[in-house]
C-alpha cells in the first residue's frame, strides 16, 4: 500500500514537471514600423529538453507572433523566415519567461528589404525599388542604355541619383560598399557622374560636401579649391567602368 502511494505522488510530481511552461510575444514590421503578415518564427531551445526542443509559428495581420509553451527560464533563439523579405541574417536570443508568465519583447523584429520573383528588391526604408543586372562592368552610356530598355516588372526604371544611391551604402569615402543584399563588389554609376575619374581628397573620401551639387560640372570643375585643398585623381571601377543598377518608386 505505501508502495502505491508513493508511485502515484512521484507520478504527480512528473506530470507537474511536464507541465511547465511560459509564453513569448513579439512583433515584425518593416523599416517603417508597417506590420508583416504570414512571417514564419522558429523557436528553437539552445540546451533541449524533450517536448521544448522546437516551436514555429507565424505572424498574424498585425504582424503579432506568440509562442504558448516554451520552457520557462530557458534560452530559446527566434529565427524568421520568409519567402519575399530577405531574413536570412536575423537570429535573435531571448529568455523565456517564469512557469505560468508571458513575456513580451521590447522591441518589434524588423525588416528592411524585400525580394520579388523578378529579381526587384524594394527598400521599406527608403520608398525605392532597385534592381541589379549582371555583374558585368559598363560605362556610363552603356549602363544608361541598360537601364532604358529594361523591362523587369513592367518597366519605368532610370538611373540612380547620388543621393539615391547613398540610401544602400554603408561605409565612407572610399570604404564606401552596398548592402550585402545587393551583392555588389564594384563602383555604381549615378546618373550625374559621367566619368569614372574622382577626386580624392587628402584625409577624405570619393565625395566631398556639394560633389554632386549643382556646380557639377559648372565653372571651377576642375578648380582645386572647389574639393579643398591636397588630393588626387582616381579612377574606380574595372578598367574606369562601374557597374549599372536601376531604380523606381516603390509601387505601394
Amino acid at each position: 500500500m505505501k508502495w502505491y502511494g508513493v508511485a502515484i505522488v512521484g507520478a504527480a510530481l512528473a506530470l507537474s514537471g511536464c507541465g511547465k511552461q511560459s509564453s513569448l510575444e513579439g512583433k515584425i514590421t518593416d523599416a517603417r514600423g508597417q506590420p508583416l503578415a504570414e512571417i514564419k518564427v522558429i523557436a528553437e531551445q539552445a540546451q533541449p529538453v524533450a517536448g521544448y526542443e522546437r516551436f514555429e509559428t507565424t505572424t498574424g495581420p498585425d504582424g503579432m507572433f506568440r509562442f504558448a509553451k516554451l520552457h520557462p527560464n530557458a534560452e530559446y533563439t527566434l529565427t524568421p523566415a520568409s519567402e519575399r523579405w530577405l531574413t536570412e541574417e536575423k537570429r535573435i536570443k531571448v529568455d523565456s519567461a517564469a512557469d505560468g508568465q508571458k513575456k513580451t519583447l521590447t522591441e518589434a523584429i524588423s525588416f528592411r528589404y524585400k525580394k520579388s520573383t523578378d529579381g526587384a528588391i524594394t527598400d521599406s526604408k527608403g520608398g525605392l525599388e532597385w534592381y541589379v543586372g549582371t555583374a558585368e562592368a559598363k560605362s556610363w552610356e552603356e549602363a544608361r542604355s541598360w537601364v532604358a530598355e529594361l523591362t523587369i516588372g513592367g518597366g519605368g526604371w532610370r538611373m540612380p541619383a547620388g543621393e539615391e544611391l547613398k540610401t544602400i551604402q554603408t561605409g565612407e569615402g572610399k570604404k564606401v560598399a552596398y548592402d550585402p543584399v545587393f551583392k555588389i563588389d564594384n563602383c555604381v554609376w549615378p546618373v550625374e557622374q559621367k566619368t569614372a575619374k574622382v577626386w580624392v581628397a587628402n584625409g577624405g573620401g570619393y565625395y566631398g560636401p556639394g560633389y554632386y551639387g549643382p556646380g557639377y560640372y559648372g565653372p571651377g570643375y576642375y578648380n582645386r579649391g572647389y574639393y579643398g585643398r591636397g588630393g588626387h585623381w582616381e579612377t574606380q571601377g574595372k578598367g574606369g567602368k562601374c557597374r549599372g543598377i536601376a531604380v523606381r518608386v516603390a509601387k505601394s
